[in-house]
């Protein structure tokens, strides 16, 4: 039995031929369990609390390390940007028009969390209606960069083959190709240009050719650019 209860022992005790003995009973006294220590009570909380703790520690990290979290008030509002960007877009792919748009505001302020929001959603509202290409202006300001990460991602997308010693002019007349075919098979590819004021300095090669080809009537582009100068 626990020593937490009264611990009740009898014992029938005869002596040997003598029946007329009286019966003895024996009953042990009632032992109650020693308190725990302060130090043990002190032990046990932070072993209860740890779960509570490390659940809360989860839910917050995921809610401030989440963008949609963050975001989530965007989508619920029609005069918001990222509305007014996922309108415009969406509308591009679904009408199969070409369109440009530009993002301008200081670092920080959330233009990247409102075009990713946006491009996801696309993704699956259209899954295989949409291509993105994304590019940075420091790290393909160069037009030949550019052209060529262009074409590697084109490939990658459509799982071709890409032929790292192309020139500069093959890759521009490959991703020309490329926007007339996706745009027959109803496809849209968006471009973005992180950046973009970078890729407006020079020649300005590679926005003459995004440009020129999306007056094709057969291509289907659309060009985003990210820009934190405002002048």
């Amino acid at each position: 039995p626990s020593p937490a209860h009264t611990a009740a022992l009898s014992l029938a005790w005869r002596l040997p031929g003598c029946p007329s003995s009286p019966s003895v009973a024996l009953q042990a006294l009632p032992v109650a369990a020693p308190p725990p220590s302060s130090s043990a009570a002190r032990q046990l909380t932070p072993m209860a609390a740890a779960p509570v703790a490390s659940q809360a520690q989860a839910v917050l990290r995921g809610r401030l390390c989440d963008p949609a979290f963050v975001h989530s008030r965007l989508r619920s509002s029609p005069d918001t940007n990222y509305s007014k960007l996922k309108y415009l877009v969406s509308s591009s792919v679904s009408e199969a028009c070409n369109n440009s748009v530009l993002l301008l505001g200081p670092r920080g302020c959330g233009k990247g969390a409102v075009l990713d929001m946006v491009l996801e959603d696309l993704k699956e509202e259209h899954p295989d209606a949409i291509s993105v290409i994304r590019l940075n202006g420091m790290l393909h300001s160069d037009d030949n960069c550019a052209t060529k990460e262009i074409a590697r991602q084109l490939c990658l997308e459509h799982q071709l083959s890409f032929s790292k010693m192309a020139s500069s002019d093959d890759n521009t007349e490959f991703m020309i190709d490329m926007l007339r075919e996706c745009g027959l098979a109803h496809k849209t590819v968006i471009f973005v240009l992180e950046e973009f004021d970078l890729f407006a300095q020079g020649k300005q090669r590679l926005l003459y050719s995004l440009l020129d080809a999306m007056q094709s009537l057969t291509s289907q582009a659309v060009v985003i650019g990210l820009s934190c100068r405002l002048v």
